[in-house]
């Protein structure tokens, strides 16, 4: 019974039950239908923010592809003498593209052996805080299907960066750019 002026009564249903069914019998005995359990308003507050986290790791990816396009591009345009050294040792234009694909490959993924790791154990501290606030169990599971398509979208994500500048690559004429600098 709570403290009030009504008296209050909790029921579990029993598994398998006939919910409506029920609801009819408490209705009919005691007048009034059953009122469904209230949530706490913090519960409220974090179901409201439930995409924040998607929303915070997708524009951090976008900011990680930006770096890394930024990162292709100016040491494509400071290496233009070696790129065309390498054309002149016989490079083609498929190893031209693979030599700056490896390099966005590989910052990519060293953002990733660096990110994923501790993104989790931030996300586990952070969760803790939230969640023993507001009295729930700071259980966390690890998404592992999201971080499996999060390393994919990034390894083609930085391919895709990387199709640009290694495009711009192929195209420097070695003796031109062999003899301006």
């Amino acid at each position: 019974f709570g403290g009030g002026s009504t008296p209050q009564v909790v029921i579990r249903w029993r598994p398998g039950i006939n919910r409506a069914a029920a609801i009819d019998r408490v209705t009919k005995v005691s007048g009034a239908p059953p009122i469904p359990p209230i949530r706490p308003a913090e519960i409220n507050r974090l179901l409201q923010v439930d995409r924040m986290p998607a929303i915070l790791a997708a524009f951090l990816a976008f900011l990680g592809l930006v770096g890394i396009g930024h990162a292709v591009v100016t040491n494509g345009q400071r290496r233009r003498r070696d790129l065309a050294m390498l054309q002149t040792l016989g490079f083609r234009s498929r190893q031209l593209v693979a030599t700056i694909g490896a390099q966005a490959l590989t910052l990519m993924l060293v953002g990733l052996v660096i990110g994923i790791p501790v993104g989790i154990v931030l996300g586990r501290i952070v969760w803790g805080w939230i969640a023993r606030g507001v009295g729930i169990a700071p259980d966390a599971s690890i998404p592992l299907m999201a971080i499996l398509l999060t390393v994919i979208g990034a390894i083609l994500g930085a391919a895709l960066v990387a199709a640009f500048p290694a495009r711009s690559a192929t195209r420097i004429h070695p003796a031109t750019a062999l003899r301006s600098e």
